[in-house]
Formats: structure tokens, sequence, C-alpha cells
């Protein structure tokens, strides 16, 4: 008879949190929902096996390669992102720089406006993505979420939005733009 080895995953999951796990042909469908709203993610099978047992999220193979070794920590990591998501928050700080030409940050409607950047006429804008809020506190721009890799998406754009688009400006003098300061920051609020 021969001898399996299961590599394991356990998620545990938090009293004031919920998750529902459907299957599909091809994927599973994971939703988990707290106090701050609720995620949907889907998930490749790839051979791999989930399963929600009670408050406890398996994911599973057996004789997994180390390919499957690495899909099954990442799954894992994306679920313990989606739980404090929905219990805590995620949050991303980007700060405002000039030296030469002073930048207007605004928020009008659903997108940010960055005025007089490197002294141009035309404002750049930046579309806000829905499931994220943007806050202007003087000279940071403060990016919330449940969805951790909406928030980063959303700082990512902010800071791409502000790079020098030819080689005009020598970027060891002039550092005007929009910097990401702090990453992953969990809400404790």
């Amino acid at each position: 008879m021969p001898h399996y080895e299961v590599y394991e995953k356990t998620i545990e999951l938090p009293n004031d949190v919920a998750a529902e796990l459907e299957e599909d042909l091809m994927t599973y469908r994971l939703r988990i929902s707290g106090p701050k709203g609720s995620l949907e993610k889907d998930f490749d099978k790839l051979g791999l096996s989930m399963e929600l047992d009670g408050n406890k999220i398996k994911i599973y193979k057996k004789n997994a390669t180390k390919r499957h070794k690495r899909v099954i920590n990442t799954y894992a990591s994306k679920i313990k992102n989606m739980i404090t998501g929905v219990t805590k928050g995620w949050r991303y700080e980007l700060g405002i720089f000039y030296k030469h030409y002073p930048m207007k940050v605004s928020i009008s409607g659903n997108e940010i406006i960055v005025e007089n950047y490197k002294g141009e006429k035309k404002p750049r804008r930046i579309p806000i993505i829905d499931g994220v809020e943007v806050k202007i506190d003087g000279n940071k721009i403060i990016v919330t979420s449940i969805d951790i890799e909406k928030a980063g998406t959303m700082a990512g754009l902010i800071e791409q939005k502000t790079r020098p688009t030819r080689n005009l400006w020598d970027i060891r003098k002039f550092w005007d733009g929009i910097y990401i300061t702090k990453k992953k920051e969990v809400v404790d609020e």
C-alpha cells in the first residue's frame, strides 16, 4: 500500500468572520465577510483541494510538488490578507514632495487631480478604483480599502502618474512627485 504525504495549510477564522466556499469545475470561489464588509476571490484548483471545516479553511494536496507547495502558501497568504481586510482594513500612505514647482493635489468626484506637476499647464487625472477610499491630509495621501490588492493598485497608480514622462528632468535634482511612504499597513482604528 503506497504512502501519501499530504501538504496542508489551515487558516483559522476569527469569531466575527464568516466564510462561504463554492466549487466550480476549475475554481474555488471564497467569500469572506466581517465587520468591515465582504470580499470574494476566485482560486484556481490546479489539482489542489480546498474545504471549509467549521471555522477553518484547509488547503491541501497529496504528494505535492514544489510548485503545489508554493501555490498553497500563496493561497493561504491571500486568505489571511482577506481576513485582515474584513476585520481591520489596509492603508497605504503617499507623500507629496516638491521643491521647484508647488504641486496641488485635490479630489474631485471620483478622481484625483494633480495640478502644476513640474510646471505643467494640463492637470493629471487619476480615477479612483471602486472599493478604495482616498483622503488628502496636508502633504499626505491616505489610501484605505478592505482589499489589499485594490489599495496597492491605487497607490501604485498615483505614484506612476507623477513619474517623469520624458528624460527632460534630472531626477537627481528634481525630486518632485508623489511617492509611497508606508505600505501594507493594517488600519488600527
